[in-house]
């Protein structure tokens, strides 16, 4: 099951692109958003009650997308744990390569293992 069946009642307001003009953490791996570089601003509102803001790194994005083509949706600081619960059946499929990719990527904040 994907979590993005919770989704009926969440509306999208804002996604944005932005360049940051501070350090921030990305709110799907917790790695440090530099000075500089850029990334997704999204916010919306929850259930008629919550204002969600979310940030992610541009690496991030690409877990987002794959959530988005094979699933229709994401949520918002849960990427990186639906994207784990899809690695199972997507090795009995038989094509786990690149969702092992992101899932490494983020649980290792988009670092290489050597530093």
């Amino acid at each position: 099951m994907c979590m993005a069946d919770d989704l009926s009642d969440y509306l999208p307001l804002g996604d944005l692109v932005r360049r940051a003009r501070k350090a921030h953490d990305c709110d799907e791996c917790g790695r440090r958003i530099a000075r500089g570089e850029r990334y997704r601003y999204q916010t919306g509102i929850n259930g008629s009650e919550y204002w969600c803001v979310n940030k992610c790194c541009a690496h991030c994005r690409m877990a987002q997308e794959w959530l988005s083509r094979e699933c229709h949706g994401y949520l918002f600081e849960g990427v990186l744990i639906d994207l784990e619960g899809h690695l199972g059946e997507l090795i009995e499929r038989g094509y786990a390569a690149r969702l092992c990719r992101l899932i490494v990527g983020m649980r290792q904040k988009w670092q290489r293992f050597d530093g």
